[in-house]
């Protein structure tokens, strides 16, 4: 009994170190653009090549790779993963290589309906088709006639980043709740606002209802029905997840800056993956306790990782930007506070990923 104490302790505890150092990389980075169609999102491909390594461009990117390079000799495990809210898979390009140099395929889809998240009403319909684009990828690259070759499906891992992080849960069987939610935002409104809603946001949902009515105005889109209800106030509890029929049999999943207050305790300990939690020391948009904490606190004595690093913010996740793209625009989530280095917090934390699939997957 103490030893198995002991043990939940070592790979719970906060500051504690990643398990082990990653193995030394034994491959290239290889990567193919798969350009996606009616039913299947955009998507980048990352996976263990023996093709030389040269730079090419990604958008705005520069990145030395094995661009559309043979694959490796062997059987990989695959890891899909989940970009936080209005991202790009290019945004976690450096942790995709990096998985493919130590022997990983990464596959990387687009999430093609952020926008639309608005609202709690549009929330479940949101995170349900994410979900879906998981499985939807998974399914993918199964036919792909080079990756499909080399994919080890019996082995899948997840990463996932902020709004990712409940795409990967939910996808893997951990059933996220509405009504818990507007439980967390009725008790903790002002300590967790940047989550719950705030002038920002409400600015950013107020132009995205604008735009929509004017798309629906030059009949662009259809129109949505009225609510002829006597209650026109937007109700929360419109709509609630349903357990996903199907879930991806993850082998381990990441967390970096997890959302939390969508899961009970009993979800996150029917969750059959591995878990790792990276929380973020200064995150402001899910502020400690009330994520990554609660997260660690539901899966009580279910083993699993949890780390912080401190002083790293919320955005920190997302691979640099060049210099002279910023000197030309604000971009906000690459921006820095004074004398932080993203790149090498992205280095600490790409460690500690491939450690922990390195050990689970």
């Amino acid at each position: 009994m103490r030893r198995r104490a002991a043990f939940l302790l070592l790979v719970s505890l906060v500051i504690a170190p990643a398990v082990a150092t990653a193995a030394e990389q034994r491959f290239n980075a290889g990567f193919i653009a798969l350009p996606g169609g009616a039913q299947s999102p955009p998507m980048g491909v990352w996976y263990p090549s023996n093709s030389v390594e040269t730079e090419g461009k990604l958008g705005p990117f520069v990145a030395d790779w094995a661009w559309q390079g043979a694959t490796a000799n062997g059987i990989f495990p695959l890891i899909i993963l989940s970009h936080g809210r209005s991202g790009r898979y290019r945004n976690h390009r450096q942790t995709a290589a990096t998985l493919a140099r130590h022997g990983y395929i990464v596959l990387a889809p687009e999430h093609a309906r952020d926008a639309e998240m608005t609202s709690a009403r549009t929330f479940v319909p949101l995170i349900t088709h994410r979900a879906a684009e998981l499985k939807i990828a998974w399914s993918a690259i199964q036919a792909h006639p080079m990756i499909g070759k080399i994919a080890d499906l019996n082995r899948l891992g997840a990463v996932g980043y902020s709004l990712g992080t409940i795409t990967a849960l939910y996808a893997g069987g951990s059933t996220p709740q509405v009504e818990l939610v507007r439980q967390h935002c009725t008790q903790h409104y002002e300590k967790d606002i940047n989550f719950c809603g705030d002038d920002w946001r409400q600015k950013f949902f107020a132009r995205i209802r604008a735009t929509v009515a004017w798309l629906q105005a030059k009949g662009v889109l259809k129109p949505q029905p009225k609510n002829t209800g006597q209650n026109t106030q937007e109700n929360p509890n419109a709509a609630e997840f349903s357990p996903l029929a199907a879930p991806l049999h993850f082998s381990a999943i990441a967390l970096v800056a997890p959302v939390g207050a969508p899961f009970s305790r009993a979800a996150m300990q029917q969750q059959n993956a591995k878990l790792a939690l990276f929380r973020l020391g200064d995150d402001q948009l899910l502020r400690y306790p009330y994520h990554a904490e609660y997260l660690h606190t539901q899966l009580g004595d279910k083993a699993h990782v949890y780390k912080t690093f401190a002083q790293v913010h919320h955005h920190a996740f997302i691979s640099p930007f060049p210099q002279w793209l910023l000197e030309m625009e604000e971009i906000s989530v690459a921006m820095d506070p004074e004398n932080f280095n993203r790149a090498d917090f992205i280095r600490r934390i790409n460690n500690d990923i491939v450690d922990f699939f390195n050990h689970h997957l």
